[in-house]
C-alpha cells in the first residue's frame, strides 16, 4: 500500500508521531518535491521509502501565447496563504518600471484568488 503526502496533510494539525505511525503502516510514500521528502525524513523521521513524482499543469487547458517574450515569469499554484503569491505580485510591481515588457502570468485558483486579483489592480 502507498500513501501520497500532500502539503495539506503534511502541515495540518496533528503530531509528527501520528504522521510517523501512518508511515510505518505503508510500503511506500509518494510526494511531489524534495522539500516534502526532506520534511518527512528529517522532521517526521520517516523510515519508509519516499518517491518523488512531480505534478504539472494540464497543458491542453491553456493556449500558447504568440511569439517570444523576453521577460516572462510564471507562477502555477493554488491561491492560498502559504504560497506567498502576494509577495510575488508586490515584487513584480517593483520591476515594471525597469522592465516595461515584463509579462507575469498566474495560473491557478483558490480561496485567495479575489484578493490577489484586487492586489494586481
Amino acid at each position: 500500500m502507498t500513501v501520497t503526502a500532500h502539503a495539506f496533510g503534511l502541515f495540518q494539525k496533528g503530531t509528527q508521531g501520528q504522521r510517523r505511525g501512518l508511515s510505518e503502516r505503508v510500503d511506500r510514500i509518494v510526494t511531489i518535491s524534495e522539500y516534502n521528502q526532506e520534511f518527512l525524513t528529517e522532521t517526521v523521521v520517516v523510515q519508509t521509502p519516499i518517491d518523488i513524482i512531480r505534478v504539472g499543469i494540464r497543458l491542453k487547458k491553456f493556449d500558447p501565447s504568440d511569439g517570444a517574450v523576453q521577460v516572462r515569469l510564471l507562477t502555477e499554484a493554488r491561491f492560498v496563504e502559504k504560497k506567498g503569491i502576494e509577495y510575488a505580485v508586490d515584487a513584480v510591481s517593483q520591476l515594471v518600471d525597469d522592465y516595461p515588457d515584463l509579462e507575469y502570468r498566474l495560473v491557478g485558483g483558490g480561496p485567495k484568488e479575489t484578493a490577489i486579483r484586487e492586489r494586481i489592480r
